[in-house]
């Protein structure tokens, strides 16, 4: 439950992203709009330029248009794993820090081995089978008991009697054999075979459980990656290249598609970095579920 709103909150927050983002370029080509109508009544430009910029004006509304028309459906989602009437009104989250952490592989699959709670309900079913292997098993031997009886007699009825009134205990002593073998044989076998398919069952399940974790991480440590390359280094060169591109159009020298193919790029690597950082969230949050932990560095701590 606790990565079902983990994973419906990150989605929101990425859904505010996207709006926030596409809003930003929206004005950002409002204003190019403006320079270029103003270059267009003195004559420095020509009209397809005017007619361009209000083409992707016209783009990025019908994007913002539908990127509102999913902000419903989104907190309805958060607000039914949260059990709160979907009736209420949640607010985009503004802030979203998070910073990948690069996990050790082979500790994290050591530690979730030893945690996961289907792996730990699976070791209690092979006790169970084991303990009902060793019950079949005893049954081919005999059953010896031995019982003690105590019984009230009373008040004597004749005081003169010898013995009479006395409270007399009993000694019972029995066996018990094992005749029907072939139902005994077919008990024994059962639970043999239980007992090794829950051990079969706990194995396999420990294997596809590591080669999740393994895909886990892969896809964790892909999204940290991405997160370096376009924050410290595509975005930043984007933004260089806007302001010189932007400088160069009003310049002259350069053309209008020129720049509205640097914004689209540049509003890209900004989804780009924030699906990666919310990847790298819901990747971590999935570690977590699968070991019974809410810290990260618990995924790497040794066993005492």
């Amino acid at each position: 439950m606790a990565y079902r709103v983990k994973k419906a909150y990150y989605e929101y927050y990425l859904l505010g992203r996207e709006i926030a983002l596409t809003g930003e370029n929206r004005e950002l080509l409002r204003f190019w709009e403006t320079v270029v109508w103003a270059r267009y009544t003195v004559g420095l430009q020509k009209h397809p330029d005017l007619i361009k910029a209000q083409v992707e004006l016209e783009i990025l509304n019908g994007r913002l248009a539908g990127l509102e028309d999913k902000k419903k459906p989104a907190v309805a989602l958060l607000l039914s794993e949260l059990n709160l009437p979907t009736d209420m009104e949640l607010a985009l989250p503004e802030q979203f820090e998070l910073t990948p952490e690069v996990l050790d592989k082979d500790s994290v699959i050591t530690r979730i081995i030893k945690s996961n709670p289907d792996l730990r309900a699976l070791d209690h079913l092979i006790d169970r089978e084991q303990a009902r292997r060793r019950l079949a098993d005893r049954s081919a031997y005999p059953d010896f008991n031995i019982g003690l009886t105590y019984i009230v007699t009373g008040e004597a009825a004749d005081p003169a009697m010898h013995e009479s009134g006395k409270d007399p205990w009993m000694i019972n002593v029995g066996i018990s054999l094992p005749l029907w073998f072939g139902q005994n044989n077919a008990k024994k076998q059962e639970a043999r075979a239980r007992y090794r398919a829950a051990q079969y069952r706990r194995d396999m399940s420990a294997d596809r459980l590591v080669a999740r974790v393994s895909r886990i991480l892969y896809e964790q440590r892909d999204a940290g990656r991405q997160v370096r390359l376009y924050r410290d280094l595509l975005l930043p060169q984007t933004e260089q290249l806007i302001n010189a591109t932007f400088t160069a159009y009003r310049a002259g020298e350069s053309d209008f598609l020129s720049l509205l193919a640097t914004q689209r790029q540049s509003l890209n690597f900004q989804l780009s970095l924030d699906k990666a950082l919310v990847t790298a969230a819901i990747k971590e949050a999935q570690l977590q579920m699968l070991s019974g932990y809410d810290d990260n560095k618990q995924l790497q701590q040794s066993e005492p």
